[in-house]
Formats: C-alpha cells, sequence, structure tokens
C-alpha cells in the first residue's frame, strides 16, 4: 500500500497524522540531510572486524604458498561519521608483498568486509617465511581505534622430491645384484642355518624418511631384525619417502635353504617293566626338509623302521621310527638305547620293577581233609583235619603274588601251585607234636613260615548221656543186660525202653555226645520241637507221643563223617501202672530225720521194688528200697531221709538234692515215680540272757523274758516254756549257754 503523500501542491498535508507519527518522520529527515546527526543516530561503538585469518589467543595468522595470494576481509563495526581509511603495511620480506594499499569505507558501506590480498613470490630455498602485517586507520570518527596486525607465513614449495637409498645391505648376506639406487628389486639366498638377518638402510636425503617390513623383530638387539621361515621366499620391502611425500618400494626376496637336520624327537622312558621283558618304544616319525638323514642305535637296541626290524643307515622324512630293547635280568635296575637321527638323538630307557614282597598264601589245597579256618593273610596257624583212618597228605601251597615260591617242610623251594609229596604222620596216638611247616619266600627274600597242625577226626559215635523226661521229671530208661532188665544208661547200649502215664502227650529227649565235635539227630519221624545252642548243636528234642507205643531213634555222625553211625532207639510206652510219692518236698535238720511215702495206684502182676537215690549223699541219705508184693501193695511205705551234718554252718537257704526213683518189677518196670527235694539246715545254737539272772535256773525258765540271738539274729521272746530250752551251762555270770530244741 502506497502511503498518501506528505506535501500536496507545495503545502503540508499533516492535519491527517497524528503527533507521534510526525515525529518519527521529523527525525527520519534529519537522519538523512544530517550526517552528524545520522551517526549519533546509529548509536554504535566504532571498531573493526577481520575475517579469513587464524586466530590464537587472539593474534591473527594468515598461510599463503609460495607464487600465491592469499586474503584477509576487514569490515567496521559501526556507521562512521565519514569516510574511514585503512591502510596495511608488511614488514621487510624478500618475497611477501602486500597488492592492496588502503581501504576506504564511507557511511554507506561500513558495513560490507573488503579484501587485503598478501601474495608470496617464490623464492628458491625450502624455507618458509613470515612476515607481519599492520595497519592505520583514520576518519570518520575511527581514528582511535586499534586494528590488529596479521602474521602472515609463506609456505615454501621447494621440498625435496629425493626418495632414492644411499646404501641396503642384509649382514653377511650377499644381495643380487649388487645395491645401485636406481634398482629397486633384489634377491638372496642363506643357508638353513641362518635364521634371522639384520636389515641396514640409509636415504640419500637426509628429509627424506626409510621404514622397513616386516616389524623389527628383536626390539633389544640392534639394527633391523627379519625372521627367515624357511621352505618359503621371505619378502623384506624397504620404503623411502622423500620430504615432498614422493615413495619409492626397494624390495629384497630371502630364500632359506631347506633344513638336513631333522626336528627333535622324543621317546617315553618305560618304568615298571618285568626284569628280562622285551620292550618296543613308541613311534616317533620322522620330520626333516630335505635329505635322508643318517640313523644310528646304540649297542642293546634293535632299530625298527616302519613298524619292521630294519638295518638301515638313513631315513626319509615321514617315516616312523622305533626301538626294541630287552629289560634287565634285575629288580629295579635301569637299561637304556640311544637313538640318533641326523645329529638329534634321545635316549629310550626301560626300568624293571621293585622285587614283591608278598609272601601271603592265599590258600592251601589238601589231598585229604579240610583246613581250619581258612587262609587268611593275618594268620600263620592252621589245623588239618582229617579222617579218622588217614596217615598220610599232600600239602599244595598257593601263593598271593605269583612270582613268591613255596617250600613244605625241608624241601626245595617250588613255584606256587606245587604239591608236595605224601608227608606220614602216626596213624594213631596223639598228634600234637606233629606239623607241616610251609614256608613262603617272596620275590624280594622276605620269607614267612605257617604252621599246619594234623588233628584226626574221631570216630567216635558214642552218647555219654541220654534223658528222657516227662513233665519236668526223669523217666527210667529200661535196658537189657546179660539176660535181664536193668535201668539206667550205658554207652554200649543202644535200645532203651521208658514208660509214661497214659495222659503223656510228650516227651522230652537229651542226648549227650561222648565226642563234642559229633553231631546228633534226635527222633527222627517223630514230630516235635527241638533246640538248638548257639553253635547250631541240638541240645534237646520235645517229642510227640500220641500212640501207646513210640519208637524214638537218636543218630550219631561221628566227626569223621566216614567212619560208621551209631543209633539209639527208645520205645516210649504208655502205662495206666504210676508210684505215688507224698510229699515232695522234705526240709530236715542237720543230724535229723525226716519221712515220704511211696504208694502204688494199682496191683502188681508181681513183685514191684522201688529204690530209691539221693542225688548227692553228702547232702542227705535215704534208707533202703522198698518192696511192694501182690498182697501188700496197697500198704504205703515210708523212706526215711536223714540230714548230713557237714560241721560248717551253712547259709540260711541250707543246702539242697534231689531223690530219685527207680521202679521195676511186676507190670511196673519203668513207671514214673516223681522226684524229692531235699533242703539240709545247720542247727543253730542261742544265747540266753536272763532280766533275772539270779533266778534264771533250768526248772523256772517257765515265763522268763530272754533275748535268743540265732546266726546273729536277735529274737526276743517272753514266757518260754522250759521245755523248749536245754540248758548247756549255767555260769554264775549273767548269761548262760543252750541249745535251741526241736529247731528243726
Amino acid at each position: 500500500m502506497i502511503p498518501p503523500p506528505l506535501f500536496r501542491s507545495g503545502r503540508a498535508e499533516l492535519s491527517r497524522f497524528p503527533a507521534r507519527t510526525l515525529l518519527l518522520v521529523l527525525a527520519l529527515l534529519a537522519g538523512t540531510f544530517c550526517p552528524a546527526q545520522r551517526a549519533f543516530a546509529q548509536g554504535g561503538t566504532p571498531g573493526v572486524t577481520l575475517g579469513g585469518t587464524t586466530v590464537t589467543n587472539g593474534s591473527h595468522a594468515l598461510s599463503v604458498n609460495e607464487n600465491s595470494t592469499a586474503s584477509y576481509s576487514i569490515k567496521l563495526n559501526s556507521r562512521p561519521t565519514g569516510n574511514v581509511r585503512i591502510r596495511p603495511r608488511a614488514g621487510a620480506s624478500s618475497s611477501i608483498t602486500l597488492e592492496t594499499a588502503s581501504l576506504t569505507f564511507d557511511t554507506t558501506n561500513w558495513n560490507v568486509a573488503q579484501s587485503v590480498t598478501v601474495r608470496a613470490a617464490a623464492d628458491p630455498n625450502a624455507v618458509d617465511e613470515s612476515v607481519e602485517i599492520t595497519h592505520t586507520i583514520s576518519g570518520g570518527g575511527y581514528g582511535s581505534v586499534a586494528v590488529p596486525g596479521v602474521t602472515v607465513t609463506a609456505s615454501d614449495d621447494d621440498k625435496s622430491s629425493n626418495n632414492e637409498l644411499l646404501f641396503l645391505s642384509l649382514q653377511s648376506v650377499t644381495l643380487s645384484p649388487a645395491f645401485s639406487r636406481t634398482a629397486t628389486s633384489y634377491t638372496a639366498n642363506v643357508p638353513n642355518s641362518v635364521s634371522r638377518v639384520t636389515v641396514s638402510a640409509r636415504a640419500r636425503d637426509s628429509t627424506a624418511t626409510v621404514s622397513i617390513t616386516p616389524a623389527d623383530a628383536d626390539a633389544v638387539a640392534s639394527g633391523h631384525q627379519v625372521n627367515l621361515v624357511t621352505a618359503s621366499v621371505n619378502n623384506i620391502r624397504v620404503r623411502v619417502t622423500a620430504q615432498n611425500g614422493d615413495v619409492k618400494d626397494y624390495t629384497v626376496a630371502v630364500t632359506r635353504a631347506k633344513s638336513t637336520t631333522p626336528s627333535s624327537f622324543s621317546f617315553t622312558d618305560q618304568t615298571g617293566v618285568e626284569p628280562g621283558t622285551e620292550v618296543t618304544s613308541n613311534q616317533i616319525t620322522v620330520s626333516v626338509e630335505t635329505g635322508s638323514p643318517a640313523i644310528s642305535v646304540s649297542s642293546g637296541g634293535t632299530l625298527l623302521v616302519n613298524g619292521s626290524v630294519s638295518t638301515a643307515t638313513s631315513v626319509s622324512n615321514g617315516q616312523t621310527v622305533a626301538v626294541r630293547l630287552t629289560a634287565s635280568s634285575s629288580f629295579s635296575t635301569k637299561k637304556s638305547v640311544t637313538v640318533t637321527i641326523g645329529g638329534v638323538s634321545d635316549e629310550f630307557s626301560v626300568t624293571t620293577r621293585a622285587a614283591n614282597g608278598n609272601a601271603n598264601l592265599s590258600s592251601i589245597g589238601l589231598s585229604s581233609g579240610t583246613l581250619d579256618p581258612a587262609v587268611s593273610a593275618d594268620r600263620t596257624t592252621y589245623t588239618i583235619r582229617v579222617g579218622s583212618s588217614v596217615n598220610k597228605i599232600k600239602v599244595t601251597p598257593n601263593t598271593a603274588h605269583s612270582a613268591a615260591r613255596v617250600k613244605v617242610n625241608r624241601g626245595s623251594y617250588a613255584a606256587s601251585g606245587t604239591q608236595s609229596p605224601y608227608i606220614y604222620f602216626p596213624f594213631r596216638g596223639s598228634l600234637s607234636r606233629f606239623a607241616i611247616v610251609v614256608t613262603v619266600r617272596a620275590e624280594d627274600g622276605t620269607e614267612k613260615r605257617y604252621t599246619l597242625r594234623v588233628s584226626r577226626q574221631s570216630n567216635d559215635a558214642f552218647l555219654s548221656g541220654l534223658i528222657v523226661s516227662a513233665g519236668g521229671s526223669e523217666l527210667v530208661l529200661a535196658r537189657s543186660s546179660g539176660g535181664s532188665t536193668v535201668a539206667g544208661f550205658d554207652r554200649r547200649t543202644t535200645a532203651y525202653t521208658v514208660r509214661v502215664p497214659q495222659a503223656t502227650t510228650s516227651v522230652e529227649v537229651t542226648p549227650t555226645t561222648s565226642e563234642p565235635r559229633a553231631t546228633v539227630r534226635c527222633c527222627i519221624g517223630a514230630g516235635g520241637q527241638v533246640t538248638r545252642d548257639a553253635n547250631g548243636r541240638l541240645v534237646a528234642t520235645t517229642v510227640n507221643v500220641q500212640t501207646s507205643t513210640t519208637v524214638l531213634s537218636v543218630v550219631v555222625t561221628p566227626e569223621d563223617s566216614g567212619a560208621p553211625q551209631r543209633t539209639y532207639t527208645v520205645t516210649v510206652e504208655k502205662t495206666s501202672k504210676r508210684v505215688s510219692v507224698d510229699p515232695v518236698s522234705l526240709t530236715v535238720g542237720e543230724g535229723r530225720t525226716a519221712t515220704y511215702t511211696v504208694s502204688l495206684a494199682g496191683a502188681p502182676t508181681g513183685t514191684v521194688t522201688v529204690t530209691p537215690s539221693s542225688g548227692n549223699t553228702a547232702v542227705a541219705t535215704v534208707s533202703r528200697a522198698l518192696t511192694f508184693t501182690t498182697s501188700t501193695w496197697s500198704t504205703p511205705q515210708t523212706v526215711t531221709v536223714t540230714g548230713v551234718d557237714n560241721r560248717l554252718a551253712d547259709a540260711v537257704s541250707g543246702r539242697r538234692t534231689t531223690v530219685t526213683h527207680t521202679v521195676s518189677g511186676g507190670d511196673y518196670d519203668g513207671a514214673a515215680a516223681a522226684t524229692v527235694g531235699v533242703k539240709v539246715t545247720d542247727v543253730p545254737t542261742a544265747s540266753i540272757t536272763s532280766t533275772n539272772p539270779s533266778s534264771l535256773r533250768e526248772d523256772n525258765l517257765d515265763g522268763a523274758t530272754v533275748t535268743v540271738t540265732l546266726s546273729g539274729a536277735i529274737y526276743v521272746a517272753a514266757g518260754l516254756d522250759e521245755d523248749d530250752f536245754e540248758l548247756a551251762s549255767a555260769p554264775s555270770g549273767t548269761t548262760v549257754s543252750a541249745a535251741v530244741r526241736n529247731s528243726a
């Protein structure tokens, strides 16, 4: 939109504008036509700004290439009051000049940057040159403003392009062709013994740099070290970089000769080998780069090439080599052999094991009999049990270690498992002093002796006792002897009869063998219960007797199982005939007597004899046997028991024994009769103290109060009858002695 003109027809049309707008317009018009007022209105601070320079810590710098120009700019920071002139001035320099003489800024271009151009002339040297550019400023209110200086550096373009070597060498190695600065490719050959070379090189121009590839293999050693490998070309590059950056590479191709010396090898030594054993080493593979190296084996070894015995004097790469050696015949001894291939050697050794010190037996074989107990390492004494008819034996000792040797008695040492000749011993009599000695000698000489005592097994198949009981009472065994029936067991008699009441349902049979090692089987075919001891030996057998007659068999097998067995038979007959005993328990004082009665339950068919027997006649004795006839059988008869005085003070419990009965005759043979238990006690003495000693007399004890001491115990009684005591003495003191009457 075009604003309306301020003036029309030469007359200002001002009435249409607000007062504030008019003031602004007037002010603008004043600035246009009055420069001083215009600068004032600008309100800036005089100053200059440089551009296109490098500022470091407030200092300005400019680089210019030789034979070229470079520029930097200057502008004012605020509108001047008039024209401002800036003159640059260069310091003394042979090559750097200013192409801009001065710069002029006015009120219209003050903020437009103007350039200062610097020229660097070419010179023959290769040295950079620097000069300081200063500035003077004047006019337009800027006369007092400081303009920063500029340091101009002319970069010389005359750097060296020389990238040639002055010399190149490999220590102790000849290059082909010989080194020249114009040749860049070389070759060299070294023997296999050379595994590293030292490379030396220097540039012709001191400003050039030299680098060598591969890198230095040894930073400590002097010179540049390069490791060489065999069977391939080792390339070494020497690079020269000129001052101006131009690069030239020199190469040396070094060929290291293949080795005729094989790689090292190793045999694995062997230990713990059996003496005299032939041992073959592990195989090694020949590794050589070229040639066929010589091979040799020291004395005592046998060479094997590719697994076969060989007499070869040289080998080739890839062949396998082993050596065979016979171990020493002694224990703990080392034997070795050396194999050399192309100057490289290794030893193969074989060490025999230590001698074994095991002198133990593992078992003992016998041609007859059994060994007791079984062989164990911690036992050296054993018993050989042979049959009753054996009088010779062969012994076969077996050692725990196969290398140990054995001998029996005074024989020669032989290998384990060698059977001895027959060893004879007495056919009869004691063998307590007879022994077989087995000596084991271990590999290391250690000896151990074993003693084998011979025990002839018994052929005794007798019983030493046979008890048959019923209801806790022992029954009478009846046997035939000389045409008569007698009671009691006899080891030589094998047939017995016992009688039991009709109500009896079982009997207990207790056999005892004469030889403890004999075995017994009781009551074959009869039901019942068997009792055995801790060793499994039969103690007793309870046998059922259901029928009127039961036959029991007791079979004795001797220790010598080859000897004959012996069989005892017991016929159990049930009968209604019985003998009564009353009472079955008695107490009798020493020197005193007691009685019990015996009677028959029914009439006998003939005379019946009941014979009482004391189990211990030193405790009690019994009267004679009782006879019952067919006419007197119903009358009970008395048995008198007499206590035996042992003249000693016995325990309060007394001494005890039993009275058993044997019944025979009529139809009462073997009839059961109860056992009577007998207790025999002491007859004690007593001391009697009267409360009125002066009146204590034998005839006036009636009603006296006395103290009675019996066997250490004190009894007090009042009003004792004088018949209870028998006066022994009556001293004048306060105490009298008396014996207790009827104390039993």
